[in-house]
């Protein structure tokens, strides 16, 4: 094990460098009472399914959050209303814009991305307005309370929706369609004043366009249909106002549909040659698509990825389904929810490796369901998060932070939950040191904070 001065030498603040220092020294300190203890082994990931409410018709989760917080919609069989699942199980359920000034209708709630819930637990969606003939963005925050968020000219036509999609930052990107039809992508960002709207337009684009993504660097991804019966899709990446890469299908396909993006502006989705053939998975970065299929499934669909390069979705062929996880290198492993799963879809995967999804029972009831990894998997995506360049860590900062949650690893692996527990704490006390002295900002360290205190929860 490396000297915990050595650890922190590139630390700039010297007073941050050594209350990291003491924090280190103490998971040293802890990691040599290892040999004096005999405590459990480290826990197994776990899948556990849920219903929004015993009286549903149907649990529809499609986001998850940093600290393992699931967003999403459910059906009483009169309309839809949304709901959050906490890491605890305890599920709250909503119906947006209501009071004190309603602006949304009762039962026609929308979560559709997996990035429609932020690390906050900030939540966006929409409804029917109470206009009739319009449909508003919602966002709830974190202490449950809603505002309208409304682009400009936003009308519902041919059924196009908004489906909203929120950063870290609270940025929130979506579509929406004008008084004539046409199709427009947005970026909003808080305050959300009628001056903090950002609209554009895809060259090209004539026929309609989805946002699905707006990651912590602000990218834009989407996808966009340049025929009008709709047999031509293109993805599409926004780095900036005005300026977009486009993505097109691989190989002999000609439709190309973007589900999730990452802070990595690594993409994923899928292609598809017309809606009578079969899906294929993809994920792109910096120009380069590499499709995939899971083996002895007739589609493919890939719907969320995470910043370690993580894929979760489903493939299925005229039978059933099963869930799906592609890690960085490729290899792709799958599951089902429960034994008698009619059909599995995973929905999104947070930074940690938890995945969060839909599983159908032999009556094709849509229920909920989440897994959970091994903490000796979640460590080494908290590591990896650290170099998340939406978090400005400086190269010191990272070596140092993830000197001690490599300690932790250590510990897991010797089933030294406690000791682990310990270690992870540790990690917290150096984040909010780094925050005090100013090193890092205040979202920053909220979000290191959160993936600690999500990861201490899985021992």
């Amino acid at each position: 094990m490396k000297n915990m001065r050595t650890m922190m030498r590139n630390i700039s603040s010297v007073g941050c460098q050594k209350t990291l220092q003491w924090a280190a020294y103490g998971s040293i300190l802890a990691a040599a009472l290892v040999v004096l203890w005999n405590p459990p082994a480290a826990s197994a990931q776990t899948l556990t399914t849920y219903d929004a409410t015993a009286t549903d018709t149907g649990t529809f989760p499609s986001a998850i959050n940093l600290g393992g917080t699931v967003a999403g919609v459910y059906d009483d069989g009169a309309g839809q209303h949304g709901f959050l699942r906490a890491p605890d199980g305890t599920i709250t359920t909503f119906d947006p814009g209501l009071a004190p000034t309603p602006f949304c209708t009762t039962g026609s709630t929308s979560i559709v991305p997996s990035g429609a819930i932020n690390s906050a637990g900030a939540v966006v969606g929409d409804c029917n307005g109470v206009t009739s003939g319009t449909q508003v963005v919602f966002l709830r925050d974190p202490l449950g309370n809603f505002t309208e968020i409304t682009p400009p000219e936003n009308n519902v036509h041919d059924g196009m929706g908004v489906f909203p999609t929120i950063n870290d930052s609270g940025e929130i990107a979506g579509s929406y369609t004008d008084v004539t039809a046409k199709v427009h992508g947005f970026v909003v960002t808080p305050p959300y004043g009628p001056g903090n709207y950002t609209n554009f337009d895809l060259p090209g684009e004539t026929f309609g366009l989805e946002v699905v993504s707006i990651n912590n660097s602000g990218q834009v991804a989407g996808y966009y249909y340049t025929s009008s019966s709709f047999s031509t899709a293109y993805g599409f990446l926004m780095v900036s106002p005005g300026m977009f890469t486009t993505i097109p299908a691989p190989g002999s396909d000609q439709i190309l549909e973007v589900t999730s993006m990452n802070d990595n502006a690594e993409i994923t989705g899928f292609s598809l040659l017309n809606y009578s053939s079969p899906f294929h998975g993809f994920t792109w970065q910096s120009g380069t698509t590499t499709p995939f299929d899971v083996a002895g499934e007739t589609s493919t669909e890939a719907e969320g990825i995470n910043f370690s390069g993580t894929i979760v979705g489903n493939a299925y062929d005229a039978s059933a389904g099963e869930g799906f996880v592609r890690n960085a290198a490729g290899t792709i492993t799958t599951f089902v929810a429960e034994p008698t799963a009619s059909y599995t879809q995973p929905q999104g995967v947070n930074a940690l490796g938890t995945i969060a999804g839909i599983w159908l029972d032999s009556a094709f009831m849509r229920h909920g369901f989440i897994e959970t990894p091994a903490p000796a998997a979640a460590v080494p995506n908290l590591i990896s998060l650290l170099s998340n360049p939406s978090l400005g860590l400086r190269a010191g900062e990272v070596v140092a932070l993830s000197d001690i949650l490599h300690l932790a690893l250590v510990s897991i692996n010797a089933g030294q939950n406690d000791l682990a527990t310990l270690e992870l704490n540790g990690f917290i006390v150096a984040v909010q040191v780094l925050q005090r002295l100013h090193q890092i900002s205040a979202l920053t360290a909220s979000t290191l904070i959160t993936g600690a205190q999500a990861t201490i929860a899985l021992l």
